[in-house]
C-alpha cells in the first residue's frame, strides 16, 4: 500500500467517525426523566370537542326529569352515539341557547300512538339552536320549536308523526329535510323563515306552510291532503317549487299553491291536484313562468290560476284544468280566472281547459271587474270562450284564440272595454260583444263557424273588411286590405 492510499483510508475513517460522533450528540438520553409520566399527545376532548349526549355528565344535561329523557342546559356542541327510543313526553329538550346537536345518522323512535312523545323540543325563548343529520319516526312532533326563534334544522327525515312533523318558530332556516306519511302537516314555519330543498310527501294535512315574509325555494309537496299543498303568509317569495297530485276526489284542496297578498312566485308548478285553484294569487301577488296544469276542481268555481285585485301572471301556462261536475259551466276549470280589479294576464297560455281559457269577472253571477288587461296570450281549444270579459274598462289586445266552442273573445257584460289586434281563428264566434260601448279595432277573424264578428249595436267597431283574393310572385302582387288602420279583417 502506498503512502497516498494510506492517507485516503485515514481520511475516510475520520469522516465516518465524525458522523458517528455527531449522531451520538443529537440522540436523546436512554434514561427516562425523573418524576411521573405525563401525556404528550392530544386529549380526547381535543380530538372530539363535543359532548356525547347519551353519556354526558350531569352538569351538561339532566336525565331524571319526569317529562324529558335528556335536557340540554348549557350551550355547546352535542351528538348522539346510538339510537334513542322515546319513552317520555320529550326525548330531548333543548333549554339553552347556542346549542348544536348532531344526530349522526341515528334515529329517535316513538310508538306512533296518540300519546307518543316529541322527538326534540326547544324551550320558549331559546335561540341559535342547530339540529342536523338524523331521522325521527313515530313521535308526536319530530321537532317542536314553535316558541323558539332563529334556529336551523338540516338533513332530517320525519315519518309517521302523530301531529305536525316540523313545528318551528320565527326566523327558522330549514334545508334538505323530508316529512313523509305524517298524520298532520309536514312543515309549519312561522314568520321570516327560509325553507329550501325540502320534501313534503303523503302527509294527512297540508304539505308546507310558512308565515309572513318567508322564502320557499326548490321544495316539493306531493300527495298531501289539507287546505293546500304549499301555503304562505303575506309578502313571501316562492321559486322552483312543485305541488303535484295533492288532494283527493273527496277531499279537495282550496289551492295547491296558495300565495296571499304581495307574494312573488317564479318557476313554480301545480300539476294534477284536486283543488279549487292550482295556484291562487292574493292582492298584488305576481306569478312568473309558472304552470298550473291538469288540476281537477270540485267546486262551482275552479281554475288553474285564480287572481284577485292587482295580481298578475306573466309568461304562465294553464293547460287541461278540468272539473268533476257532470254539468260543467264556463266557471269550472278555467285557465286564468281574474276575480278582482286591475289584474294582468300577459304572455300566458290557456289551452284545453274545461271552462273558459281566460276570464275576467264572474260569468255565472255576471259580476264584473274593472281595469284588467289580457295581452299577448294564447287561448285555444278550451271548453267555452277563449277569452271572456265580465266587467268594464278591460283591455284585451294582441292575443290569439283558436278553436274555442264559444267566442274567441267574448264581451259578456260591462262597458268601455277595448278589444284590439287579436287573431280569432276557428271558434264558434270570432269576436262576440253582447253589450254596448266597447271599442274593437284591428282584429283578424277567420273560419269561425257561426260568425267572424257578432257585435250588437251601440259599440265603436272599426269597419270589417274582407280582402280581395289575389296572387303574388317575388316582390309584386297582392291587394290592399283597407286604408283604415283600425279596420277589422274577416275572411
Amino acid at each position: 500500500m502506498t503512502t497516498i492510499d494510506r492517507r485516503v483510508l485515514l481520511g475516510i475513517a475520520g469522516i465516518a467517525g465524525a458522523a458517528i460522533a455527531t449522531h451520538a450528540t443529537k440522540a436523546g438520553s436512554l434514561n427516562p426523566p425523573p418524576g411521573p409520566v405525563t401525556p404528550t399527545g392530544k386529549t380526547t376532548d381535543q380530538i372530539e370537542p363535543r359532548v356525547d349526549l347519551l353519556n354526558a355528565p350531569a352538569s351538561a344535561n339532566i336525565t331524571s326529569d319526569a317529562n324529558n329523557q335528556y335536557i340540554i342546559n348549557n350551550p355547546g356542541s352535542y351528538y348522539l352515539s346510538a339510537n334513542l327510543v322515546v319513552t317520555k313526553a320529550n326525548a330531548i329538550n333543548i333549554a339553552a341557547s347556542g346549542v348544536t346537536l348532531d344526530l349522526r345518522g341515528f334515529e329517535l323512535a316513538g310508538t306512533g300512538a296518540a300519546d307518543a312523545g316529541t322527538g326534540i323540543s326547544v324551550a320558549s325563548g331559546v335561540q341559535r339552536v342547530s339540529v342536523s343529520d338524523g331521522t325521527l319516526h313515530g313521535v308526536f312532533h319530530a321537532i317542536d320549536a314553535h316558541l323558539a326563534n332563529a334556529c336551523r334544522f338540516s338533513r332530517l327525515i320525519a315519518t309517521q308523526c302523530v301531529d305536525i312533523a316540523f313545528l318551528c318558530g320565527p326566523s327558522t332556516t330549514m334545508e334538505f329535510c323530508v316529512a313523509r306519511n305524517n298524520s298532520a302537516m309536514g312543515f309549519d314555519l312561522d314568520n321570516a323563515s327560509v325553507l329550501s330543498d325540502c320534501i313534503a310527501d303523503s302527509n294527512a294535512g297540508s304539505g308546507i306552510q310558512v308565515g309572513d315574509s318567508s322564502i320557499i325555494t326548490r321544495c316539493v309537496a306531493y300527495n298531501n291532503t289539507g287546505n293546500s299543498a304549499i301555503s304562505t303568509g303575506v309578502g313571501c317569495t316562492l321559486s322552483d317549487c312543485q305541488a303535484v297530485q295533492n288532494g283527493t276526489s273527496t277531499l279537495s284542496l282550496v289551492a295547491a299553491i296558495d300565495a296571499p297578498d304581495n307574494s312573488v312566485l317564479t318557476r313554480c308548478a301545480a300539476v294534477g291536484n284536486y283543488a279549487t285553484y292550482g295556484i291562487s294569487l292574493g292582492f298584488g301577488s305576481v306569478a312568473t313562468q309558472c304552470i298550473a296544469n291538469e288540476n281537477i276542481g270540485n267546486d262551482l268555481i275552479s281554475a288553474g290560476f285564480g287572481l284577485v285585485d292587482r295580481a298578475a301572471a306573466y309568461g304562465c301556462r294553464a293547460l287541461l284544468n278540468v272539473t268533476m261536475h257532470s254539468s260543467p259551466n264556463e266557471q269550472m276549470g278555467v285557465g286564468f280566472l281574474c276575480r278582482g280589479n286591475e289584474c294582468i294576464v300577459e304572455d300566458c297560455t290557456a289551452v284545453g281547459n274545461s271552462g273558459d281559457g281566460i276570464c275576467t269577472g264572474d260569468a255565472v253571477l255576471n259580476s264584473g271587474v274593472l281595469y284588467c288587461r289580457v295581452s299577448r296570450c294564447e287561448a285555444n281549444e278550451n271548453g267555452f270562450d277563449g277569452i271572456r270579459i265580465v266587467g268594464s274598462d278591460v283591455t284585451v289586445a294582441d292575443n290569439r284564440c283558436i278553436k274555442n266552442p264559444g267566442g274567441g273573445v267574448h264581451v259578456q257584460s260591462g262597458t268601455s272595454n277595448i278589444i284590439g289586434r287579436n287573431q280569432l281563428l276557428g271558434n264558434k264566434n270570432g269576436l262576440q260583444i253582447d253589450v254596448t260601448i266597447s271599442l274593437a279595432y284591428a282584429n283578424l277573424a277567420r273560419g269561425n263557424t257561426t260568425s267572424n264578428y257578432s257585435v250588437v249595436a251601440g259599440n265603436r267597431i272599426g269597419s270589417v273588411v274582407v280582402p280581395a283574393t289575389s296572387s303574388g310572385s317575388g316582390n309584386t302582387g297582392g291587394a290592399p286590405f283597407s286604408n283604415d288602420p283600425y279596420a277589422n279583417v274577416g275572411f
